[in-house]
Parts: structure tokens; C-alpha cells; sequence
């Protein structure tokens, strides 16, 4: 894993991170897709 210091972070590089601040910046649901895939209502 890279030193946190060595480069600005960028969208898309961390998935997780990119749902995490999308829900507080956008608002958007703060579910990751593999919740939706093994997710009982998604049967």
C-alpha cells in the first residue's frame, strides 16, 4: 500500500472511499454494490 503522503487522492482509486464521500458531499446511499449483490432483498 502506498505511503498516504505520496500522492493527492484521486476518484477511483479507492471505491470505498469514493462511496463514503459521495454520500456526505452528494448525498447518495452509502451502499457499496457487493451489498446489493448478496443482499436478501436483491432475490
Amino acid at each position: 500500500m502506498p505511503d498516504p503522503g505520496d500522492t493527492p487522492r484521486q476518484p477511483g482509486r479507492y471505491p470505498g472511499l469514493d462511496l463514503i464521500c459521495d454520500g456526505i458531499l452528494h448525498g447518495t446511499p452509502f451502499i457499496y454494490p457487493a451489498e446489493l449483490e448478496f443482499s436478501p432483498a436483491a432475490a
